[in-house]
């Protein structure tokens, strides 16, 4: 089986999808909020090109406030 590495992540995304679904809870996919340009971060001298910018951090934490106010019983304001 010569899957590619898109076609692995994107089986692994199903299978989140599915599992998440199984157990109740609500799937958000963020994946493609965060510009590429805020993506990859210096670690000393090597690029960290898995995680993103401090921007790109509370771009997830804005668009995830909603749900996790809802989760607790808050107002969203």
């Amino acid at each position: 089986d010569t899957m590619t590495i898109t076609d692995q992540y994107n089986k692994w995304k199903e299978s989140v999808g599915e599992l998440s679904g199984q157990f109740g809870a609500h799937l958000i996919n963020l994946e493609a909020l965060v510009p590429s340009d805020l993506w990859g971060s210096y670690v000393g001298e090597e690029v960290d090109f898995m995680h993103f910018q401090g921007q790109g951090h509370r771009i997830v934490a804005e668009a995830l406030l909603p749900h996790v106010r809802k989760m607790l019983g808050e107002r969203v304001r």
